[in-house]
């Protein structure tokens, strides 16, 4: 689970997002947008560690670099996956089924795309639940 950090205000503010990255310039470039925000972000490195958090954070920004890494490990699809790179991959259909695998919808490729990962920073989905839920109504 990701650490929560204490906010100024006094408040506790949890991650916004997951950077899983070996890239200096991208993780240099991620943190860079999310302090631009006053957002918090927790970076992994180790696949053991993202294992625990995979499914903790609202976003997961996996960088280009990771993402075969990602896939061996057998980590499961998830909502909120964005594989985020600094120049476009060469390898555009590997990258493309990699990233299907863990559940990713979106290629943001930096500096061009700073605008809209912004706003995905800005606005995250719910944290996805983890394990099964059930539905309760009221029968008619």
């Amino acid at each position: 689970m990701p650490t929560p950090t204490l906010a100024p205000s006094g408040r506790v503010k949890f991650p916004v997002a997951l950077l899983v990255t070996s890239d200096p310039a991208l993780h240099q470039q991620i943190t860079d947008l999310a302090g631009d925000q006053h957002l918090t972000i927790t970076t992994v490195t180790r696949l053991d560690h993202l294992r625990r958090a995979w499914s903790a954070t609202p976003l997961v920004l996996l960088g280009a670099d990771r993402l075969s890494d990602c896939r061996r490990a057998d980590l499961p699809p998830r909502p909120g996956v964005i594989v985020v790179a600094s120049t476009a991959p060469d390898e555009l259909d590997a990258l493309r089924h990699d990233a299907e695998g863990l559940g990713a919808r979106h290629l943001a490729v930096l500096p061009g795309a700073w605008t809209w990962l912004a706003d995905q920073l800005a606005h995250p989905p719910p944290a996805p639940v983890a394990g099964p839920s059930a539905h309760v109504g009221a029968a008619n």
